[in-house]
């Protein structure tokens, strides 16, 4: 009994000093790596300059990540999440309209998993002109202005591998910004009256196959009246084919219930796997 008692001792510490070390193993295997770059690094021209930050990151294994953009004016955007469903690169991008001259960067930290910041991806801009705008369209004190202020396109989940035909889905997160000087709720069009009479409004997101498609409507958000500065996100999210290009354009207002300073600023595009 004592030698029965003696092996099993024996053979418990080794199964559990074996797990002890395959957790350890697994947990010390676990690499990440981010990088991103400013597209163009140098801007001289007409403002407002309009900079794209691109990127990778980079696991050898799944996991999930949570990161968000920080940069040198003290803005820290939203938290993303990536679902990293196998080894590999990443792509992750944002945008930083400037108009003015000015010289920083922007960087991407990573929040969950291992905690670590990327490069600082450089910039500068250098204002020949300022974009002058119709007189007509100045802001005036009765009027609010939204923009698409960014939009984000990232890959968030995967089918099995071994499903047929093998899909993604991709998130596109945008935010839409009120830049104008009052409140959506005190700037309507008469449609916008008796429809959005809250000041409420509605924004359009539409798709294409990139580089031959035709744009398709995806889906439309409702938001609720935005102060003048204040700014809100949301997000959509579709299945598509592995490896396919996939082009979104997002309009704020798309049925013109709010009185703005300036109509021309509504849109903005992004895409996926597009160079």
């Amino acid at each position: 009994m004592k030698k029965l008692s003696l092996r099993f001792g024996l053979f418990g510490g080794t199964i559990f000093l074996s797990y002890f070390l395959l957790v350890n193993s697994t947990l010390a295997q676990l690499k990440l790596d981010v990088s991103l770059q400013a597209v163009p690094a140098n801007y001289e021209g007409v403002c407002p300059a309009i900079i794209n930050f691109k990127g990778k990151i980079v696991v050898n294994q799944p996991t999930k990540i949570s990161y968000r953009f920080i940069r040198s004016d003290g803005y820290k955007s939203q938290i993303y999440n990536l679902v990293a469903e196998k080894a590999g690169d990443y792509p992750i991008s944002d945008q930083w309209k400037i108009n003015k001259n000015y010289s920083g960067w922007e960087a991407m930290e990573v929040l969950s998993t291992q905690k670590i910041v990327s490069n600082q991806a450089s910039f500068s801009v250098k204002c020949t002109a300022v974009q002058p705008v119709p007189v007509d369209e100045r802001p005036l004190a009765n009027k609010a202005d939204l923009v698409i202020d960014k939009i984000l396109v990232e890959k968030v989940a995967q089918d099995p591998p071994n499903a047929t035909p093998l899909k993604i889905k991709l998130r596109i997160t945008f935010l839409v910004r009120n830049n104008g000087l009052v409140s959506t709720a005190n700037s309507l069009t008469p449609e916008g009256k008796i429809r959005g009479s809250n000041g409420h409004f509605k924004v359009l997101v539409e798709g294409l196959n990139y580089p031959t498609g035709t744009y398709n409507q995806l889906s439309t958000a409702g938001f609720l009246a935005l102060d003048a500065g204040q700014s809100k996100s949301a997000y959509f999210e579709e299945w598509v084919p592995a490896g396919a290009s996939r082009k979104y354009r997002v309009t704020t207002d798309n049925l013109n219930w709010i009185e703005e300073s300036s109509e021309g600023n509504n849109t903005m595009t992004a895409g996926y796997g597009i160079d």
